[in-house]
C-alpha cells in the first residue's frame, strides 16, 4: 500500500486489489439516508465505483438505493453519493454508485490526487 495523502487523523492509502477501479482506506463521517431509514457511520474504504460503510448505525436491506453524504477529504466542500447496497457485512454494508456526476467524479479523482 502507498500513501495517497495523511492530514490529522484522515489517512488514505490506495490499496492494491483485484477490482477494476483502485480502491482507497479511508476514516471520515458519513451520513446516509435511503426511503426507509437514515443513519451514520464512518465511510472505511471508496473507489469511483463505490465504498464501504463500517461501522453503520442502521443495517439495511441489499438492493436499496440510498444518498451518502460526506466530506473526502480535508477541505472539501459536502459531496453526495447516490447508490444501491450491494453487500451488508456484520457492521455495515457497502454500496455500488450510480448516476456519479462530473461533479461527483472530479471530487473522487481530487481525493486521490492528494498527497
Amino acid at each position: 500500500m502507498k500513501y495517497v495523502f495523511s492530514r490529522g487523523t484522515r489517512a488514505v492509502r490506495e490499496a492494491t486489489e483485484l477490482r477494476g477501479s483502485p480502491r482507497a482506506q479511508v476514516c471520515f463521517p458519513v451520513e446516509f439516508q435511503s426511503m426507509m431509514s437514515m443513519g451514520q457511520g464512518m465511510l472505511a474504504n471508496v473507489s469511483y465505483s463505490g465504498a464501504l460503510v463500517e461501522p453503520a448505525s442502521e443495517s439495511i436491506e441489499l438492493g436499496t438505493r440510498l444518498v451518502l453524504r460526506c466530506s473526502l477529504f480535508v477541505g472539501s466542500f459536502d459531496i453526495e453519493l447516490a447508490g444501491e447496497i450491494v453487500r451488508n457485512t456484520d457492521g455495515g454494508f457497502a454500496v455500488r454508485f450510480v448516476d456519479l456526476g462530473p461533479r461527483q467524479m472530479d471530487l473522487l479523482r481530487r481525493m486521490f490526487a492528494q498527497n
